[in-house]
């Protein structure tokens, strides 16, 4: 999930990048919103593809040290950047090449996010623990209430 994500990452910058372009040929038909979008979106798509893939960027001086500081960080502030920062270009603009350039780095937001919550337990583990902090009987037979039978006189 790890280098999905990453490779999502990438692949999403880059189209990002190329859509965002296409938003941005806007002012000539004197749309300034989807323009604005449009640039919204390049810098969303560069700074995803210089944290994600320095390598693509190695003209630049300090693309590495940018991508080692995000990569020391909790994985939730990446997924709260990249959930955070298309959402900022569908609000200037809402077109087809926006909902696709800004939806991939969206997605990969939601993947970090994903593994920032971590992996599932497994079922055994969640009884036991829902049976300790709760106090109910870990006996899921299907009966929903034990009641004793009724005392005849």
């Amino acid at each position: 999930m790890k280098y999905g994500s990453r490779g999502l990452g990438i692949f999403g910058g880059g189209i990002s990048i190329i859509f965002g372009l296409f938003n941005c040929l806007g002012i000539l038909l004197g749309n300034i919103d989807c323009m604005l979008g449009g640039v919204i979106q390049v810098a969303t798509g560069f700074l995803v593809l210089v944290i994600e893939a320095p390598c693509c960027c190695m003209f630049l001086d300090q693309v590495q040290l940018v991508s080692d500081i995000v990569d020391k960080r909790p994985v939730w502030n990446k997924a709260a950047l990249y959930i955070g920062l298309p959402v900022l270009a569908l609000v200037m603009c809402v077109s087809l090449t926006t909902i696709a350039g800004s939806g991939l780095i969206f997605i990969t937001g939601i993947l970090y996010g994903m593994q920032a919550l971590g992996k599932k337990a497994p079922l055994e583990a969640m009884k036991s623990s829902a049976a300790t902090s709760s106090g109910i009987s870990t006996d899921f037979s299907g009966v929903a209430v034990h009641n004793p039978p009724p005392t005849r006189y």
